[in-house]
């Protein structure tokens, strides 16, 4: 081998093979035979199946003694070709001959079986197997890195070989129709004598999961009575952890808890129960319950410390004892002052520090940013003198989960540039610890900066961040970002009497903005650049196909019609183009032309045509194109497709369904024709998911609890004569989510039938059940005021939407304002839900979370008095109204009734009534801007109303339409209440934007809102009138198709229509565009960015080392050259490059010619010899 002479080690290994199997050695011989077959292989071209086949003649002729281990060996290389060409399999589709020889090319389920069949060949020497002992193959199986005491005989070693087969997910992809399903409350989490006795019944026989349960079965039976148990426990545990990586149903996870704590119980003085402690204690872990999760795995850590349970255990140990902290802040600081966050767990003190910086000297730096410091820079940073530093007492978290504290700065900070510093240790050292940094200005100027599209300019607006007032004077100069981080100084400008400025800076260089006023100044966050894009006028020329389906066989007529257009958005000139002769080419799904035809469009702008589905290539999705100009393009769809012969239909169930009740849903199956579809073959599933009321957001004040879909069950049955078929399930609720969260299980049956002839049809329906079997919505016109009734409506309905006869009350509360308005938070901010309590688990339900309602949510706001109530009945559809007259004011409607089990039912409403006429807005929220509508008509006014609570606020109003501004006006300071109006005229059509730019204590309330001025007087609407004669069989019918729509007239006019086979939307569904979808739509050019924002300390420098002990679990093995050498060496020189994998010795082999050396092999580097070539660059498909 050393020699690169493959053909010579050949001739060597054959005596090596006949002494060891002479003297049945056959751990050495097996090893040998593989080598020899590998070695064959370099020679002969590296074809994986000519390969097996000589590793199948070795096994033909070798001594019974040997058959099972190569049987063994064999299997492997089967699966080991299958995880190379995986992708391969997973695309293949079984086919009604039978399958070749050449394992290449089977399908997925057939490459199984031939892996199964082997594995079953070696396992059928189960006695044998079971009275050898594993140290006897010392010469061929890899020693792992636990004793042999845990897997001590050949039966063991293979019988677990085949078990990591049979668990492999790809298993999954290759399952029957019946196939076996291991439910989470069968035997398989149950006590050893239990499962062992369990008798598995079953018509799939050949399913894997019911050998490996026979095949653990068959190992516990095995080492019952050992007295070692080590291989007994073992064998338990890994049979443990494959149910709960198999099994299925919600039981699962509290079974699997259950068995685990048996298992440690039972064998707690062994090293094995610490692995047990680990895995219940990681199932708490992931599900939330880390304070009992750290409890078991100290357990399991201080039980067995050298084990690798033990060593499982103290990882986990240390990731939940790992500390971690997150601070961050707003970038500008004025009065108020804001709130520094630290989120943190596992620490209990914070330190933090203030340190001035001269922002313009940064300025000269060739730092990327001035706030961006480089290390030396940091490391000079710690060394200044702070102006302010403090520490504060953090609040323990005892459930290990993270929390949040808000920390109050000094308030005496003069203006200026600043860095906040951050650490955990008074000394602020990097040893087990953690500094962050980040920088703040404290300043009582707002800039608010914003950048168009449509020209080269940057504008924005600098004003009093406390009052919102604009300020004049205030000087804005740019600095440019020159090549290699220096800054040079750019445009001058100052703000005018409205506080608005304008920058006019080079196009080709990003620059960022430094304004100052008086001892006041701030600079902005990131650097702009003015490049604007063209939005020159351009006419636009397209074609428009229809088809008459969207699907077709080959051979079929395609039937299509086209209308060319010319769009001038610029202009609002939209036209179809008569007389234009143009090339329709028929694509295939390369690219490939099947055929064109040309066509000259008629007066309407219209042209039809058709092209034959071509039969000669590959089929799929085809394009029907025009060459060049107008252009424009369909897609098809040519398949052999089976015309649906059936549809299959759910009905809801017809009894109201309950929690942890028997749900039962009819189906039918039935043909196009109208006949049954009996005897098909049924196999349903039932997923569960959660969901809440539509007000529990903004009633709870956080997120709702995010869960996952859960499959709860799924199983088969057979339709009968009628074609009928009917689903039970039992709908068991989630029992982690809280009762008093008003929780709706959502239950998605889907159904698939088969029948006789293979063919698949589906069908879903939704189940919804609840606590209560009743839910009541209330709704009312967002826009309410004081001149109008406010018209409430309740409708009571089942929670599948069925109108429901209810009574109760109906409160029109008011709610209680704060004293003062409060500020929005800098950024949104929803509360992560907070799990209800559970009984027996420490931290849910905890309170996490220190940060504050925000009260500039009226949704935050308590209820107060209640300014009317009305008890109400329901109509027989669960609907009633009443009309209430409110003054101005924030008000919450309550519903409260019941179901018809007893159970109490309440629904919310916020509701909002404004006083257009008044001067002052009566509400204390920061900022408002409402109107009755966002969407009219030319020849109406369009009206909005800006508001604010406080006692004095300003905003920027502006219209801006086509990007040219049609009003902007700055509010008067002594109104908190102003309306906008705007006369809307013909060419306003496709819409114009009202901005409002407002800042009051350092937030900006910005609103860029689209006002829709629809494309009325362009749409048509058509109605179809269908007459069929009942006088005689099969007569005509007749379509008429009735056009309106605003100022419609009668007009020589051109349509388009088809009538299609509706089944074959159950392949492709086929449908038109509702609209040309070319007239125009304005939308504003204009960002706005403002130039506070809440900003994350970022690493400074430190860390908290977590220690790790190795964990992993290893038993004996094959080697990797023996199993994972099916291709044969590689040598050096071919295109490959590659090398051998290491070969550990073999005793016999002589040592001649350096062939080997007497303690180890290697598959050494050599040139190519006895003029033999391996090609590492063989075909694909026959490498892995």
């Amino acid at each position: 081998m050393q020699k690169g002479l493959p053909q010579t080690a050949i001739e060597r290994l054959e005596p090596i093979i006949a002494g060891a199997i002479q003297d049945k050695s056959y751990a050495e011989a097996i090893k040998a035979i593989g080598r020899k077959i590998a070695l064959e292989g370099t020679i002969q071209g590296n074809l994986p199946e000519e390969k097996i086949v000589r590793l199948q003649e070795e096994i033909a002729k070798a001594p019974e003694e040997m058959v099972p281990m190569m049987q063994a060996v064999l299997a492997h290389w089967y699966w080991h070709y299958f995880q190379q060409n995986r992708w391969r399999f997973m695309q293949r589709t079984a086919t009604d001959q039978a399958p070749s020889d050449d394992f290449t090319t089977w399908d997925l389920p057939r490459i199984f079986a031939e892996i199964d069949k082997h594995f079953t060949q070696a396992l059928a020497a189960a006695d044998r197997l079971k009275a050898i002992p594993i140290a006897d193959y010392d010469e061929l199986l890899e020693k792992g890195n636990v004793p042999d005491t845990y897997r001590p005989t050949l039966f063991d070693f293979v019988a677990h070989e085949a078990l990591t087969f049979y668990n492999a997910g790809e298993q999954a992809a290759a399952r029957p129709q019946d196939a076996f399903d291991l439910m989470a409350d069968s035997p398989i989490f149950s006590d050893v004598d239990d499962f062992c006795g369990w008798q598995i019944t079953t018509t799939d026989e050949t399913s894997p999961l019911v050998k490996a349960i026979r095949l653990y079965q068959e190992l516990l039976r095995f080492h019952r009575e050992d007295d070692d148990p080590t291989a007994l426990i073992d064998a338990d545990l890994n049979r443990l952890e494959f149910g709960y990586n198999q099994a299925f149903g919600e039981e699962k996870g509290s079974r699997y808890q259950a068995a685990l704590k048996r298992f440690t119980d039972r064998w707690g003085d062994h090293e094995i129960a610490a692995r047990a402690l680990h895995n219940w204690a990681s199932v708490l872990h992931d599900e939330g319950d880390w304070v009992q999760a750290h409890q078991l795995a100290v357990r399991g850590r201080n039980a067995f410390p050298d084990s690798i349970g033990g060593r499982r255990c103290f990882n986990l140990v240390q990731q939940i004892e790992a500390k971690s902290s997150a601070v961050s802040t707003e970038r500008v600081w004025n009065e108020p002052i804001p709130k520094i966050s630290v989120s943190y767990r596992n620490l209990n003190k914070v330190y933090l520090r203030i340190l001035p910086a001269d922002y313009k000297q940064l300025l000269k730096t060739s730092l990327h940013r001035p706030e961006h410091l480089g290390m030396p820079q940091r490391k000079e940073l710690l060394k200044q003198e702070p102006t302010h530093q403090w520490s504060v007492e953090l609040p323990a978290t005892d459930d290990f989960q993270q929390r949040t504290e808000q920390i109050e700065p000094p308030q005496d900070i003069k203006s200026g540039f600043y860095f906040l510093v951050s650490s955990h240790d008074p000394e602020f050292s990097e040893i087990e610890n953690m500094v962050m940094f980040t920088d703040f200005w404290v300043s009582d100027l707002a800039l608010v900066v914003r950048s168009r599209s449509d020209r080269r300019d940057t504008e924005g607006f600098v004003l009093n961040a406390i009052t919102g007032q604009p300020l004049s004077g205030v000087e804005v100069q740019a600095w440019y970002q020159e090549p290699r981080g220096k800054r040079s100084v750019g445009p001058t400008t100052t703000t005018d009497e409205q506080g608005r400025f304008v920058l006019k800076t080079d196009p080709q260089k990003g620059f960022l903005i430094y304004v100052s006023h008086e001892d006041q100044a701030l600079a902005s966050s990131r650097d702009y650049l003015d490049r604007s894009y063209s939005r020159s006028p351009r006419v636009d020329e397209r074609t428009i196909f229809f088809t008459d389906r969207s699907l077709y066989r080959p051979g079929q007529t395609i039937q299509y019609r086209g209308l060319c257009i010319r769009v001038d958005q610029q202009r609002d000139d939209y036209a179809t183009i008569a007389s234009r002769t143009l090339t329709v080419i028929f694509d295939d799904p390369n690219g490939k032309e099947v055929a064109r035809q040309q066509h000259r469009t008629n007066d309407y702008g219209s042209f039809s045509g058709s092209f034959t589905a071509p039969r000669d290539r590959l089929m799929g999705r085809m394009t029907i194109r025009v060459e060049g100009q107008p252009g424009g393009a369909s897609h098809v769809n040519v398949e052999e497709y089976k015309r649906p012969r059936f549809q299959v239909s759910l009905d809801k169930p017809q009894v109201a369904a309950k929690l942890n009740s028997e749900v039962v849903l009819k189906g039918h199956a039935t043909a196009y024709t109208g006949a049954p579809i009996n005897d098909a073959g049924v196999r349903f599933r039932v997923v569960r998911e959660v969901q809440y009321p539509i007000w529990w957001r903004w009633f709870y004040g956080w997120i709702p609890p995010q869960t996952s879909s859960q499959e709860i069950t799924h199983g088969s049955v057979t339709t009968g004569a009628d074609g009928s078929f009917e689903l039970r399930f039992i709908a068991r609720p989630d029992l982690s989510v809280a009762e008093d969260g008003d929780p709706v299980f959502q239950y998605t049956v889907y159904a698939d039938v088969t029948d006789g002839t293979g063919e698949t049809r589906s069908a879903q329906q939704v189940v919804r059940v609840g606590y209560t079997a009743l839910q009541v919505a209330i709704t009312a016109d967002a826009w309410q005021t004081v001149d109008q009734a406010v018209n409430v409506s309740v409708r009571a309905t089942t929670l599948d939407g069925e109108g429901q006869l209810a009574e109760g009350s109906l409160k029109i509360h008011r709610l209680v304002p704060p004293d003062q308005v409060h500020r929005a938070p800098l950024a949104p901010q929803i509360r992560p839900y907070h799990p209800m309590p559970r009984p027996g688990v420490r931290g849910s339900g905890s309170d996490s979370d220190s940060s504050e309602a925000d009260l500039s949510d009226p949704a935050n706001w308590p209820l107060g008095e209640v300014v009317d109530e009305r008890g109400f009945t329901t109509d027989a559809d669960g609907r009633v109204q009443y009309a209430f007259q409110l003054p101005a004011g924030v008000y919450r409607a309550v519903v409260d009734t019941q179901d018809r089990f007893g159970r109490p039912v309440k629904s919310f409403l916020p509701i909002r009534v404004l006083d257009p006429a008044a001067e002052q807005f009566e509400i204390k929220i920061p900022y408002s801007v409402e109107a009755p509508t966002w969407t009219v008509e030319p020849g109406d006014e369009f009206q909005a109303f800006w508001g604010s609570g406080y006692d004095q606020a300003r905003a920027f109003v502006e219209v801006e339409h086509r990007g040219k501004i049609v009003q902007a006006f700055w509010t008067d300071s002594e109104r908190t209440q102003v309306p906008v109006t705007q006369e809307v005229t013909e060419a306003m059509r496709g819409g114009f934007t009202v901005r409002v730019t407002m800042v009051r204590e350092n937030r900006a309330y910005l609103t860029a809102r689209r006002v829709d001025v629809p494309w009325s007087n362009k749409k048509l609407t058509v109605q179809w009138e269908r007459f069929v004669s009942k006088l005689g069989p099969a007569d005509e019918e007749t379509w008429t198709a009735i056009i309106t729509g605003p100022d419609a007239r009668q007009a020589a006019a051109e349509m388009v229509a088809t009538l299609y086979d509706a089944s074959l939307d159950a392949y492709l569904p086929h449908g038109w565009m509702t609209g040309l979808n070319v007239f125009r739509t304005d939308s504003s050019p204009l960002s706005t960015q403002f130039e506070n924002q809440w900003k994350g300390l970022q690493h400074l420098h430190g860390h908290w080392p977590q220690e790790g002990k190795d964990g992993s679990l290893a038993y004996r093995s094959f080697p990797p050259e023996l199993v994972a050498n099916l291709w044969g060496f590689m040598f050096p020189g071919g295109r490959g490059g590659a090398f051998g994998a290491p070969m550990r010795a073999m005793s016999r082999m002589a040592v001649e010619d350096g062939f080997a050396e007497p303690e180890a092999m290697m598959a050494a580097p050599a040139m190519m010899a006895d003029g033999v070539a391996e090609d590492a660059g063989a075909p694909a498909e026959k490498q892995f």
